[in-house]
């Protein structure tokens, strides 16, 4: 099996005609289906974006939404309009309600966007402000430490929602393929070539919490093989903290969409 992976390609920065090149240079590889880490376009636009790309692909998309997915909108409106769409499409498979999916008799994919929970570095001190908590809604406007709470909530239920799918998989698959958009680790958030590198940025991009879930789980289950996949960062970089764990994290460039990788199964 052949499966197109991509992240950050942020759509709603680029034309039409951009977009359609994009959804060529997929199809010339002649994959079996693509993987998308999040960032795809805006709140706005998700849907209108997510319905192009299965419009003009003739093979499955398997996704979780990043942070942008959610700008100038709400986390509950969105999440509603995806699940919606997600039943009524079976080319779109939204993986961030729990859904594995059989890529073989052995290998399975799930995943969770994740968010950046504040767990990491010193939330509290950093100047960095992102509009994250300006631009959706049920972070917008907060105190900071009613917004760290809220950050910290965000990732706790990514992290039930990813041990819920880990379980199910973990009883048949030996290999887990792990679709997420914040990085699960400090090792794992590239900025210019080095892991974690700035720290004022590290608390809003790491998802400390699912961190801990996809270790309590390569760690319980050493047999199976976990390979991460994330962005958020568009940095480039590989981390493997332990040996049947690794993450790989994918660069991006914003109005330049490009294929990550093509993985081999």
């Amino acid at each position: 099996m052949r499966l197109i992976w991509a992240t950050d390609i942020h759509l709603n920065f680029i034309s039409r005609d951009a977009a359609l090149s994009f959804c060529h240079s997929i199809l010339e590889l002649d994959s079996d289906g693509l993987l998308l880490t999040g960032d795809i376009a805006e709140g706005s636009d998700i849907v209108a974006w997510l319905e192009f790309l299965k419009d003009n692909l003739e093979i499955p998309i398997y996704f979780v939404l990043g942070n942008h997915d959610y700008y100038h909108s709400s986390i509950v409106g969105v999440r509603q309009q995806i699940r919606k769409l997600d039943t009524s499409n079976r080319q779109l498979n939204w993986l961030g309600d729990g859904k594995v999916v059989g890529l073989s008799s052995s290998t399975a994919l799930l995943g969770h966007g994740g968010w950046g929970d504040a767990r990491a570095g010193d939330f509290m001190s950093t100047p960095i402000r992102l509009n994250d908590h300006r631009l959706i809604r049920e972070l917008s406007n907060l105190p900071r430490a009613t917004l760290m709470n809220e950050l910290h909530r965000l990732g706790d239920e990514a992290a039930a929602v990813l041990s819920r799918s880990l379980n199910e998989a973990m009883s048949w698959a030996d290999h887990i393929v792990v679709m997420t958009h914040v990085p699960p680790f400090v090792g794992a958030c590239w900025y210019q070539g080095q892991a974690g590198a700035d720290e004022r940025w590290i608390p809003d991009f790491v998802c400390m919490a699912t961190g801990s879930a996809l270790m309590d789980a390569a760690k319980a289950n050493p047999h199976i093989v976990f390979d991460v996949y994330c962005g958020h960062t568009h940095g480039e970089g590989f981390y493997s903290p332990i040996k049947n764990l690794s993450v790989h994290t994918g660069k991006a460039e914003y109005k330049n969409p490009q294929v990550q990788r093509v993985i081999e199964l």
